[in-house]
Formats: C-alpha cells, sequence, structure tokens
C-alpha cells in the first residue's frame, strides 16, 4: 500500500522548516530558563569535580555564568550536606557530553537519543506496513508534537521520551512479529529495554508505570521470560540510579528533601550571606506529598481532563494532534500488548489529572506538557498497525496550522516578552482556555493585591509593584483573577492623562463596557466590573482553601482612536476604600515665615488610632505630603512622602517633612495631611488636616529666617499644580 502523500520529501521539508523556525520559541543559549539552571550546573558540577554537593565551586560558577544575577538553582539539605536537587540520572548522561562539549552538550545529548529514538521507531513502523507508509507515520509521529523545541532546552524532558520510546520498542517491539517463537526470544533486547524504562523512572517516579505496562503486555502475550527480563533490568536500573542519587546527594528522592531555589539576588546557601538563604530551606521543606487519597474533586478531574484535551498550555489537540490519532486507532483495534501499556498511560494520566492536578498544570519553560511526553512515547507503541495516509493529513494541517500561530505570535509579541508561553499570545492558542495552579510562570507578572490572586497572562498589560498599565494601542490584556470572596464586582481605580476613554471587559460569558468620563485633571474613575459566575475553584499551591477564578481581558479604547494609557489599581470587593482614618496629632510644627524658592520642614508626629495600618507598600498607598493655597486661590500639592516603615495601629508616626516653598512671595496656606493615593486626603475623611497654619513666603533678597536660606533652585522639581490626590 502506498501512502496518498505520494513522496515522504514533502513532510521531511516541513519537519526541518518547523525545527528551523521553532528555535524562536528558545532565547539564545547562553539565557536560561525553568529548570535548566539546575540541570546544567549538575552536569558542569559532575564534569568538574565529581560530586553534586554545592560547595564554594558551584558558587563561583553560578556566579561567574549569570553576572549580576547568578544562575537559579533548587538545592536541597540532606545528612550529605548541601547538594543539587533533581534525580542524578540525567547529570551522569550529561556530563561526559559536558565535559567534551561544554553547555552544547547537553543539546548533543537531546539530539542523540532523540535521533536513536527515531531510527527505531522507523524500523518498527515499516515492519508493521508499506515502507513509505512507515517512514511517514514515523514522521508524523516526531514532527507533529511539541518535540522539537525540546531538542534546545537542556532538561531531562526530551531524553525521558527518547529513553521510553526506545525502551518500549526493545521490551514490547517484538510481541506483534507473527510466528516469532518463545525459542527466539532476544532477552538482551528486552533487558536493555527494561533498563531504559527504568532509568526513566528514576528521573520521574510515575514513569515507573511504564516498566510494570511493558513487562505486563509480554506476560499477557504469553512471553513470561520476556517480562521477567523486563522487570528485573527495570527495577536493577532504577535502583542503581536511585543509589546512585543517594551517594552523590544524600536524598533517594529529592523531591521529598528539604528543598528551595536561590539565585544571586536571594543568595546561596555557601559563602557570603549563607546564614541568610539557608533559612530558606524552611519555606517549603518539601515539593511533593502524594497520598492515596485524590486531590482533586470529581468536577475538578472533569474539568482538568477537559484541558488535558484542549487547554492553551498542555491541550493534546494542538500540542499532540498524532497522540489523538494513535489513540483512536488503538481503541479501534485493540489488542493485549496495546492495552497494557494503555494501562501505563492511564495510570499516569490519572497520577497528573486526579493527585497533583496543581503539579500537571504548573512549571515554567514548556511548551505543551512536558510531564505527557512519556505517554506520547507510549502510544506509538501501543497502537496496532499503521494510520492511513488520509488519517495523516488532518494531523499535519492541524500540527501546521498551530506551528504557525505559535510563530506569529512569537513574532508579533517579540519586543514585549521573550519567554516559553509567547507562542501562546496570539492566534489560535489564544483561542483556547487558560489553567494554572503554579505559583508564576515566565515573566513573573503574578501580583497578590488586596487579598486575591492576579495572573497576568500576556505580556499587553504593563504590570507595576501595585498597579498596571494598559495601552489602547496594545491587544486586550488577559488576566486570571483569583479571589475568596463570595462576591462577583469587583472595582477597579483607573486614571489618565487622556480624554474621555472606554473600558471593555470579557469573559467567557459577558462583555461590558464601561464609560471613562474625564475631570479637571483627566481621566479618573472607579469601575465596578460584572462578572461572570467563576469557571473553577481551587486552591493554588501555596494556599489551602480554594479560590473563585476567572480570567478577564481588558481592552481601552480612546477618544477618535488616538493613543491612550490607563493605570489601573485593583481594589478587589472595595473594602480598601472604606477604612476610616483615625489619629491623634501629637505635633505639627512650621516656621511662619520662609524664603522664596527655598526650603524648609514641618516636623509631624501624629498616632495611628484606626484599625489599619499606614503603609505605602500596597494597591492604595497612604503618603504623607502638602498642599500650599496661593494668594490668587490655585491649589499646589507638594511630593509625596512614602510612609516606610508601615505604621500599624497603635504607633506613632514621627517625620520631617521637606517643604519647597514658591518663587512667588506672598501669604499661603500651607495643609499638611496623609493622603490615600488617588482617593482622598484624610481631612476629606475626617474634616481637618494635620497641620493647617498659614506661611509668608517673603522674597529671597529679604533677611530669611536662619536655617531657610534659598536652595539651588535648578535642582528642585517644578511643583505641580493638582486638584486631585494623583500621582
Amino acid at each position: 500500500m502506498r501512502s496518498h502523500f505520494g513522496s515522504v520529501w514533502v513532510p521531511v521539508v516541513a519537519v526541518v522548516a518547523l525545527l528551523s523556525a521553532l528555535t524562536s520559541l528558545r532565547p539564545p543559549l547562553d539565557a536560561l530558563w525553568g529548570d535548566e539552571g539546575t540541570y546544567l550546573a549538575m552536569a558542569a558540577s559532575l564534569a568538574r569535580d565529581g560530586d553534586l554537593v554545592f560547595a564554594e565551586a558551584d558558587r563561583a560558577w553560578a556566579e561567574e555564568r549569570v553576572p549580576g544575577a547568578g544562575v537559579t538553582l533548587i538545592l536541597q539539605r540532606t545528612d550529605s550536606g548541601l547538594t543539587y536537587s533533581k534525580p542524578v540520572a540525567h547529570a551522569l548522561l550529561a556530563a561526559p557530553l559536558f565535559a567534551l562539549f561544554g553547555e552544547t552538550g547537553l543539546v548533543v545529548l537531546n539530539t542523540a537519543l532523540a535521533a536513536v529514538a527515531l531510527l527505531l521507531a522507523g524500523r518498527l513502523l515499516r515492519r508493521r506496513g508499506d515502507d513509505e507508509l512507515g517512514a511517514l507515520t514515523t514522521l508524523s509521529f516526531f514532527g507533529c508534537a511539541a518535540l522539537l523545541p525540546y531538542l534546545l532546552w537542556r532538561v531531562s524532558d526530551l531524553p525521558q521520551f527518547s529513553l521510553t520510546l526506545i525502551g518500549l520498542i526493545l521490551a514490547c517491539g517484538e510481541l506483534r512479529r507473527p510466528g516469532r517463537s518463545a525459542t527466539a526470544e532476544r532477552l538482551w533486547a528486552a533487558a536493555a529495554g527494561g533498563a531504559a524504562l527504568g532509568l526513566v523512572a528514576s528521573m520521574r517516579l510515575p514513569n515507573a508505570a511504564l516498566v510494570m505496562a511493558a513487562a505486563a503486555a509480554c506476560w499477557l502475550v504469553g512471553r513470561p521470560k520476556r517480562a521477567l527480563a523486563v522487570a528485573a533490568a527495570g527495577t536493577l536500573a532504577f535502583g542503581l540510579a536511585t543509589g546512585a542519587g543517594l551517594l552523590l546527594t544524600g536524598a533517594a528522592n529529592p523531591y521529598k528533601a528539604a528543598r528551595s531555589s536561590f539565585n544571586g539576588e536571594i543568595g546561596y546557601p555557601v559563602g557570603s550571606g549563607a546564614g541568610e538563604a539557608l533559612e530558606r530551606f524552611a519555606v517549603a521543606p518539601a515539593t511533593q506529598s502524594v497520598t492515596w487519597r485524590p486531590a482533586a474533586a470529581a468536577s475538578r478531574v472533569g474539568h482538568s481532563l477537559l484541558y488535558f484535551l484542549v487547554g492553551r498550555h498542555t491541550g493534546l489537540l494542538l500540542y499532540f494532534p498524532m497522540a489523538l490519532l494513535l489513540a483512536y486507532r488503538l481503541l479501534r483495534h485493540p489488542d493485549r500488548v496495546g492495552l497494557a501499556l494503555a494501562g501505563g498511560v492511564a495510570v499516569m494520566t490519572a497520577f497528573y489529572l486526579i493527585w497533583m492536578p496543581g503539579n500537571y498544570f504548573g512549571g515554567s519553560t514548556f511548551v505543551g506538557n512536558r510531564y505527557f511526553l512519556t505517554s506520547y512515547a507510549a502510544l506509538l507503541v501501543a497502537a496496532p498497525g499503521l494510520p492511513s495516509g488520509r488519517q495523516l493529513v488532518p494531523v499535519w494541517l492541524i500540527a501546521a496550522a498551530a506551528g504557525i500561530s505559535a510563530l506569529y505570535s512569537i513574532e508579533s509579541s517579540r519586543a514585549l516578552d521573550a519567554m516559553s508561553q509567547s507562542h501562546a499570545y496570539s492566534g489560535i492558542f489564544r483561542l483556547l482556555p487558560y489553567e494554572t495552579t503554579a505559583l508564576e510562570i515566565d515573566g513573573q507578572r503574578d501580583r497578590y493585591w488586596v487579598g486575591d490572586f492576579l495572573r497576568f497572562i500576556d505580556p499587553h498589560a504593563e504590570v507595576g509593584e501595585f498597579d498596571f498599565t494598559l495601552d489602547s494601542e496594545r491587544p486586550p490584556a488577559e488576566v486570571a483573577l483569583g479571589s475568596r470572596w463570595g462576591g462577583s464586582r469587583p472595582l477597579l481605580l483607573i486614571t489618565s492623562k487622556s480624554e474621555p476613554l472606554e473600558l471593555r471587559v470579557a469573559d467567557w460569558g459577558r462583555r461590558r463596557w464601561h464609560r471613562l468620563e474625564s475631570t479637571p485633571s483627566g481621566t479618573r474613575a472607579v469601575v465596578e466590573l460584572d462578572l461572570s459566575p467563576s469557571w473553577r475553584r481551587h486552591a493554588f499551591w501555596w494556599a489551602d482553601t480554594p479560590y473563585r477564578v476567572r480570567t478577564q481581558r481588558l481592552t481601552l479604547l480612546a477618544k477618535d482612536g488616538n493613543r491612550a494609557e490607563a493605570r489601573v489599581r485593583y481594589l478587589g470587593d472595595g473594602t480598601i476604600l472604606e477604612r476610616q482614618p483615625r489619629r491623634e496629632v501629637l505635633r505639627a510644627e512650621v516656621e511662619p515665615r520662609v524664603a522664596a524658592g527655598g526650603l524648609s520642614s514641618a516636623r509631624i508626629a501624629v498616632r495611628n488610632t484606626s484599625d489599619w495600618r499606614w503603609t505605602s507598600a500596597e494597591v492604595v498607598p497612604v503618603y504623607l505630603s502638602y498642599r500650599l493655597q496661593a494668594p490668587d486661590g490655585v491649589t499646589i500639592e507638594g511630593p509625596r512622602s512614602p510612609i516606610d516603615p508601615p505604621v500599624p495601629p497603635g504607633a506613632t508616626l514621627e517625620r520631617e517633612l521637606p517643604l519647597a516653598w514658591p518663587d512667588t512671595p506672598g501669604r499661603y496656606q500651607l495643609r499638611v495631611d496623609l493622603v490615600i493615593e488617588r482617593v482622598a486626603w484624610f481631612e476629606d475623611l475626617i474634616g481637618e488636616p494635620l497641620l493647617l497654619a498659614p506661611v509668608d513666603v517673603v522674597p529671597r533678597q529679604a533677611d530669611a529666617p536662619a536655617g531657610f536660606a534659598p536652595s539651588d533652585r535648578e535642582a528642585r522639581p517644578p511643583l505641580p499644580r493638582r486638584r486631585l490626590a494623583d500621582e
């Protein structure tokens, strides 16, 4: 039977073109993302000094590798001391190549193992039918999947996939060959396959399901010796790798050890600042705690399964369309080998979707889901026969559409964000549901404001410490909003210097338009959002109680199509605006005469008698500032003076507030007060300022009071004239 493609060269060219283009998914190799730093450091440590202990030489390498920032490393503290906290099998494979080729050696490892797996897969599939169709199926399996970008990521995921495919072909590839007698068994191949699978299981424990599935497949077709060889070799390889980990790091399972992340900013647990850095081990003693009780409820499992199929970052439909075709063929023509291997895939999928859904949707630097790669390898061996050429056509069409969409998104967002998730900022992927329970994804755009959690999914909003900026010339900004309170009408405080604007807010069920009217100093509005019911309730990694999760798209539209920007502060349920300020003034003094254009200060002491703390480090900050009413009635606002450290209830704020005086002489009314930024001055809520006093600003030629001579006026910023409590 000949393929409907007519030639293998078309998909070959397509795979090569896609591989070349998708290199843009990965930043330059001198950059490190996610777990790369740890895997690379482990290979470097083994090649350099033959151990995985984190010592002075390792710290020096990390600081030299990324000057000024240091490599991000995951370390553990065991009875053996400080060591790297990843399974050691990958480091043992990568260290010799690192010694030969440097950091590129990890890419060489990826390429070499993938090439061996590709050759064995092609040989297996050609035995199942027509040579040309077997070659096309092999190319489709590798090309129509999120495998290609992993060639350039120096982590263990692609080696796990390649070793799994190699191991399953060696262990189970002979089981379907007709006329193959038990006396002709090549038990060495079965043992080699089992050893490869055992090595994979040592890198990620759920992969052990595939060792058991391969042994079960051999047993079910009447090959008990082969089953025993697979199981024994897999157990031995797993034991040796685990023992090597125990010997080199002091922990058999690094995910159960006391571990944490470190970099140059946080500090490393050796060298300068080691004492403070060591305390990080108490933050998250271990990252995995698996029990027999599932972590997910029935509703959560249903949602997770749907996301597993069509999700934006893990969906099989766009990332692994060939997997769906292989699964379909397996269900249409089941046999004992296929069912046994499918059982292993089902166990692994259930582990992530039911027992560890938070981990499944989490993680940085992955395209598709890296935990699925080993299952994808198993599906090729599990599916009987070969798909027809017609069945491969839609697979290639889906893969082509996904690849083109990814490249378009990467190119259009390159100037804003070069992270590994940039392929999903535009195009087809952006139309799919978004989900993640990880603490952060690339970009560091997560915020925890007024008790709620906000994840800025794309780079289209410029996110600050306590607010974010929308730009009318950028695409809609997408935000995943997690709240614990029951209402569906959070508030946004929006300010802009532009003319009247329109804010469009859309979620899965509703679209709302909000007109932002202008004021004398620009646009300012408190917008109440009317959100659709939350589509999810779940607890994030760092929280035990569930959040109501909604994804919102925010679009800023300017009048007449002109460009405009608006700064937005998320206020949650708005209770932050209902806080009543109370205070007791202990001292408020200012000199009655000052020189025009000079500087002086107001001496303030005030006790916080309210039930909330004053701080400048929150979404709605509190500052100390002043206003000057000029003789002509114009009010001039002074700069903000941050309150640091915060002033809790019952504490006293003592401050000498710098005052900058105008160049125009006259009698000015000085009002010193606390201001809730962008909301109100305390005076507006209490009825009187901290200090209200007339001050005579005298000409500079006159005798100014001692200590208040004019300073260098050119060095002072001009005084803004404002009428609102705005930055």
